[in-house]
């Protein structure tokens, strides 16, 4: 029976070392490593970028209800107005906007307007029910266009008593509207902010995680 076994050449011996010498690294490391400190800073990156938009989604969303959810009064009316919870209120003037109906002397059924030709002069002051007006303060800050609404920053007011208020608005016109919430540009950047701070945490660790190991390897 012929041997199953042939002895290797001298030559074919020599090209085996070689060849243990040259693929010894790479059969002593896990095959699936490189790959592995390439897509995981990559997956984190990923990860920190629809982490970053949902935020910015979730600001945005945030900001217009806000605005669709401020107290709104009509140019040219002693309106009644009932404040429960007692606080800072920021003041704008929008051009834009859809006004609920009204009863009393300020009777007007619901209506919207969407008035660009006209630049608005309102005054606004808020009657206490003692005859006292806490005072306006103006202010500069950023103005919206969104949700349906557009309206400029006026001033703030800061009511300390929850009670029901006389606001008298007077203006050049009537196709404009008072409205009071909060301040948008403290809600908008603070959602960016977060955003921001979300991507660049998750760029720095995708970082680390692909410098680490080369580190390592190297050492």
């Amino acid at each position: 029976m012929p041997d199953s076994f042939v002895p290797l050449s001298p030559t074919d011996v020599a090209e085996a070392s070689a060849a243990n010498e040259m693929f010894g690294d790479m059969l002593g490391e896990p095959l699936d490593a490189p790959t592995r400190r390439v897509l995981l800073p990559i997956l984190i990156a990923a990860i920190g970028l629809i982490l970053a938009v949902g935020m910015v989604r979730a600001g945005e969303t945030k900001v217009n209800n806000a605005i669709q959810a401020m107290l709104r009064l009509p140019v040219g009316c002693d309106t009644e107005l009932i404040i429960q919870k007692p606080g800072r209120f920021y003041i704008y003037v929008e051009t834009k906007s859809s006004l609920p109906a009204f009863e009393g002397a300020c009777a007007n059924a619901a209506r919207s307007f969407d008035n660009r030709d006209v630049e608005p002069n309102i005054e606004m002051e808020i009657r206490l029910p003692t005859g006292d007006a806490p005072p306006i303060f103006a202010e500069k800050g950023e103005s919206y266009d969104r949700a349906g609404f557009r309206g400029t920053l006026l001033g703030r007011v800061r009511i300390g008593n929850a009670a029901t208020f006389t606001a008298v608005v007077r203006g050049n016109t009537t196709d404009a509207a008072i409205a009071l919430g909060p301040e948008i540009s403290d809600l908008s950047h603070g959602w960016r902010t977060g955003a921001t701070f979300a991507l660049v945490a998750a760029l720095l660790m995708a970082i680390v995680a692909r410098v680490v190991p080369r580190l390592r390897v190297d050492d």
